[in-house]
């Protein structure tokens, strides 16, 4: 992820296509797989998540959380 980042920064802060498509293409892998440490990771570590399911709650507690549903 932190390369991805670089190459916006290169870029002028402009993400390339083939980014976003591997991004969204890891997100739906790791939902079809219920893998809930992978959809975490993505999150900054001073994300908050407001969830009707689960509440809201930060990175840390977001993998237990998703595993909890």
């Amino acid at each position: 992820m932190a390369a991805e980042r670089q190459t916006a920064a290169v870029n002028g802060g402009v993400t390339p296509r083939e980014v976003v498509e591997a991004l969204f293409a890891r997100r739906q892998e790791a939902w079809d797989n219920l893998d809930a440490n992978a959809l975490a990771a993505d999150y900054s570590n001073d994300a908050f998540i407001d969830s009707p399911i689960t509440g809201r709650h930060g990175k840390t507690a977001a993998a237990a959380n998703l595993e909890t549903v």
